[in-house]
């Protein structure tokens, strides 16, 4: 064998490890590709609506802006007579308050205040008046009873006395 078979047995050797490699990478490409289409399409089925909403939005803003717009640039309508009546209006509506609501108002303020003025004085009365009766007294045991020993816990008898107090 020559040098020249030898390095066609190489460069054979060679392009089979080459192409052993290369095609598992084209077939992860092709599949990676293939994800990368179904994914685009997926995105343009679902952004559509989404651009669809956006550009409504955006002529209903335009609108709205447009509609302030001509309402702030609008010259005002004044009648010659329309401030006229409704200075009368006012002062009609001043005078019923002032002659019907008003009085009424006061006087149930004043009631209000009479009562809790009462209702004041007569918890502050309670509270002053109204003491603590006095404690429990607590009273040990006798001799006499511990000594009969009616019953094995008759040292844990306790005689408590309660006062009451009338006044």
């Amino acid at each position: 064998m020559n040098a020249w078979d030898i390095l066609a047995i190489v460069l054979c050797i060679g392009v089979i490890a080459l192409v052993g490699f290369l095609i598992p990478i084209l077939i992860q490409v092709k599949d990676l590709l293939k994800m990368a289409e179904t994914t685009v399409t997926r995105i343009e089925k679902e952004v559509e609506p989404v651009i669809q909403n956006v550009s409504g939005i955006t002529q209903n803003f335009e609108g709205i802006t447009g509609a302030a717009n001509s309402f702030v640039h609008r010259k005002p309508s004044t009648e010659p007579g329309m401030i006229d009546n409704l200075k009368v209006s006012m002062a009609e509506s001043v005078d019923v308050v002032k002659h019907h609501y008003a009085p009424l108002a006061y006087k149930e303020a004043g009631r209000y205040l009479r009562a809790l003025k009462i209702g004041w004085k007569a918890g502050y009365h309670k509270f002053q008046h109204n003491k603590r009766p006095d404690p429990i007294k607590i009273i040990k045991p006798s001799q006499a009873l511990l000594q009969a020993k009616l019953s094995p816990i008759a040292e844990d008898i306790v005689i408590v006395e309660h006062h009451i107090i009338k006044r």
